[in-house]
Formats: structure tokens, sequence, C-alpha cells
């Protein structure tokens, strides 16, 4: 499966209706993929990583506090 076609599935997993303001990007030429998710559903989002879509490791998780 190609990163452009990942990246649709999750942004299909992980709407706006149930997920709020999550965001899913696809850095090129990378081909990296971002998922930006609030604070308080990080743990949700690790559950449905794990069990909808088969991750076994978490490698990294970032927190940036937004001034203003």
């Amino acid at each position: 499966m190609s990163t452009a076609a990942f990246g649709e599935r999750l942004r299909a997993h992980f709407d706006q209706a149930t997920w709020g303001d999550a965001r899913i990007d696809v850095a090129q030429p990378r081909n990296e993929i971002t998922l930006d998710i609030a604070p308080d559903r990080w743990h949700d989002a690790c559950r449905a990583l794990r069990d909808e879509f088969g991750f076994e490791l978490l490698m990294d998780v970032c927190g940036v506090d937004y001034l203003g």
C-alpha cells in the first residue's frame, strides 16, 4: 500500500465527526505520515493504531505547547 493510500485510510478512520480536530499529514518528499491528535485522545488513537491498523511499536510521541 502506498503512503498516500495509507494516509487516506487513516483520514477515513480519524474522521472529524469522531475525532474532532485530528489531522493527518503526509510530508513530501519523505513520505512520513503524521497524526496530530488532541492530548486527551492520544491513548485512544494508539489503541486504534494497534488494534485496527496492526501497529506493534510506538516509536515517537511529541508534545508541543502552542503559545496563544
